[in-house]
This record gives structure tokens, sequence and C-alpha cells, in this order.
């Protein structure tokens, strides 16, 4: 009886833990290694992509607050203007009339930003 007893916590316990430990130290292959070199330079890029975006969105805050002063309304640009929309951009938009822009020779993504960026105008200057 306790061989047998013996032999089960052999068979539950040791023989599965072995495989595990065989598993957890297997040596990853050529391409596991290529893919987790891409998934890093993934990451990588993508941080340096956030930090470029950040970059963009305080100076535009920044512009916006030299020009204003008005923190609520700057901060409302900031958060709700394209990533591409710079300052100085916006203030071409808004100011400008569509005819003039050559809105109607637009392809359908600047169309599109030139929408938004004067729907995020009249938001911002009509919140409270």
């Amino acid at each position: 009886m306790k061989y047998l007893r013996a032999c089960i916590v052999i068979i539950l316990v040791v023989i599965p833990f072995t495989s595990f430990a065989a598993e957890s130290t297997r040596q990853p292959t050529v391409d596991e290694i290529q893919k987790l070199d891409q998934i890093e330079k993934a990451k990588e890029a993508l941080y340096k992509l956030k930090q470029f975006s950040d970059s963009i969105t305080i100076k535009k805050y920044s512009d916006c607050i030299k020009a204003f002063g008005n923190q609520k309304f700057c901060q409302c640009l900031r958060n709700n203007l394209p990533v591409p929309v710079s300052f100085m951009l916006y203030t071409k938009i808004v100011t400008t009339p569509k005819d003039e822009l050559g809105y109607a020779e637009l392809d359908a993504e600047n169309k599109k930003v030139v929408d938004v960026t004067l729907t995020v105008r009249e938001n911002c200057v009509n919140q409270k």
C-alpha cells in the first residue's frame, strides 16, 4: 500500500514538475528571439512617437497661452485638436475662409482635419 501511494505521489507530483522544469529551461528558438526583438523595437518606436506627440501638444498649448492667455481655452485646444495641427496651422484654418484654403481641392483626410479643427474651435469657444 505504501508503495502504491509513493507511486501515485511520483506520478502526480514529481513527473509533472520535472516536465515543467524542463519546459522552463528550454532555450528560445531563433524565430522566438527575433519576434521578441521586433516587439521591443515596436515598443521603443511607440514610446518615441508618444514623446514626439507630447512635445507637439506642449508646444501647441504654450503657443496658445502666449497668444490668448486663456488656460481653459488652450487646454481645450490641446486636448481636442488633431496632433498634427500646430497652433500656427490652427490659426490659419480658423481665420481663412474655406475657399481660400482650397478646401474643395483637398483630399478627404485633409478636409477632415479642417472640419475637426473648426468644430474643436467652436466647442472650445463655447465651453463653460
